[in-house]
Parts: C-alpha cells; structure tokens; sequence
C-alpha cells in the first residue's frame, strides 16, 4: 500500500502546484510589481530588480527567515488559487446560471434566438428559447429540458443513478469535461481578482477585463460540451437505467410515458 500512496501524494502535490500554487505565484508577483512601479512607472523593471537583489542577500545573510518566508508564500499562494477556484464555483459559476436578468437582456437574446431559427421548415420547441442569464446557463438548462421532451425524464434525479450504472471510461470523461467548464470558469475568478490592483498599477484593469472576458468565452464553449456529454449519458443508459429499476420499455427504448414512472421511483413517490 505504501508505494500506492506515495505515488497518489505525489500526483496530488502535482495538481495542487500547477492548479493552485503556481497561478498563486504569480498572482502574489503581480502585486509586488503592482505596489513597486505605481500608475506612473508601471513597466519598471528597475524597482522589480531591486527588490529581488534585496531578496538574494537575504537569502545569503539570514537562510532561516528566508526559508520562512518562502514557506509562507507558497501556503499564500496555495490559498489565492483556493479563493480563485471558490469564486469560480460559487460567484462566477452562479451567476452564469442564474435565473435573474434583466428583462431587455432576455429580450434582446430570445429575438436573436427567434431570428436565427426562423427559416426553418420545423423551429425548435418555444421551451428551447432563452432563459438564463448567459448562453452558459441555458447550455445546462437545455440538457434537462431535451432529455424531458425526448423521454420525460428528470436529469437531476436520474444522473447521480446513471453514474453508478456507466462505466469507469464514461465517468472519467464526464469528470474532465467539468474539470474544463471548473477551469474556465476559474481563469474567469482569476480576471475579478486581479481588478483590485487597478488601483495602484492600471495594466491590472485590461488585465482583469482580459481573463474575465477569455474565461466566459471558453466557459461557452465547455459548458456546452458538458451539457452534451450528459445528454449522451442519457441517451445511452436510459434502458439500463429503466431495467435497473424494473419498469418495461414497449419500445426498446424510454418514452414519455414511461419517463414519468422512472421520475416517482428516482425521487420516492410510489
């Protein structure tokens, strides 16, 4: 066993380093050079030299306070990439998939949305129209209802049961297609952190706006593959799900009939 574990530490420390650590680092270093050049001189390498001369006598003169002080900048750097990884879940990842907006954003997204399906013989049903905040959003939010009008079937009751009955390859594809929506929406926390430093360094604002802007745009693009492999997903457990749970498919396959037996078993109805 301990071979196993040494070998899992080892491949955690990798992670938490280049995830979390690093981005920290250089996080911390853009504050250094942001509180060193100011506004006035905010491309000064002169201040930056200096303050790293400093350091390397330090180092030479007094090792253990030196030692100290890297320890306690790789644990702040360790908890900037924990803060950015929180925001990212639970400010950033939120509000991409709220319900509130404002009613001429909706607007404006649902007649754009009216207009790009409108030369089509068969439109998509008008519960595929917008209804989030961010296209993001309506990338979750369309998963759920293309599997309901498809089998009738609730995706939050029935995912946590199709995870348990898909095979090891299919998790570990679910799981890093939501490490890439996790990621982006990450960079996104990052670009929000790096706008305090506007304040005494202005290349931080074009900065913040240009992480914000590049996690959002990836966000888009991985929140509707994610999307996409849980449809997948369902399309391709739904009889293993409905013989798990012994109720009859008359098709060989879920229908919106037999969905809603599936629905009060998953959430305990009878």
């Amino acid at each position: 066993m301990n071979p196993i574990l040494a070998t899992l530490g080892t491949k955690l420390t990798e992670r938490i380093a280049a995830k979390l650590t690093l981005p920290g680092l250089l996080y911390l270093s853009a504050w250094i050079w942001a509180l060193r050049t100011g506004h006035a001189r905010p491309f000064d390498s002169g201040a930056l030299a200096t303050e790293l001369d400093a350091w390397a006598e330090a180092a030479e003169t007094e090792t253990g306070a030196f030692a100290l002080a890297v320890a306690l900048a790789l644990v702040a750097a360790t908890a900037c990439g924990l803060l950015a990884a929180l925001i990212g879940q639970e400010v950033i990842g939120r509000l991409w998939t709220t319900r509130v907006s404002p009613a001429w954003l909706l607007e404006w997204r649902r007649s754009a949305w009216d207009r790009r399906h409108a030369d089509r013989d068969r439109p998509p049903p008008s519960r595929y129209r917008p209804d989030r905040l961010t296209p993001i959003g309506d990338s979750f939010r369309l998963a759920g209802e293309r599997v309901d009008a498809q089998y009738g079937l609730s995706v939050l009751d029935a995912w946590p049961r199709l995870m348990v009955l898909a095979g090891p390859e299919t998790r570990n594809f679910v799981a890093d297609s939501y490490r890439r929506y996790r990621s982006d929406a990450t960079l996104a926390a990052w670009g929000l952190l790096v706008l305090p430093l506007a304040l005494w360094w202005w290349p931080a604002a074009l900065a913040s706006i240009a992480g914000i802007a590049a996690g959002s745009l990836r966000a888009r693009y991985s929140a509707a593959t994610l999307s996409l492999v849980i449809e997948s997903v369902v399309d391709a457990h739904q009889r293993d799900l409905a013989e798990a749970l012994g109720v009859e498919l008359s098709e060989g396959r879920l229908t919106r009939e037999e969905g809603p037996l599936l629905n009060n078993i998953l959430a305990k109805r009878g």
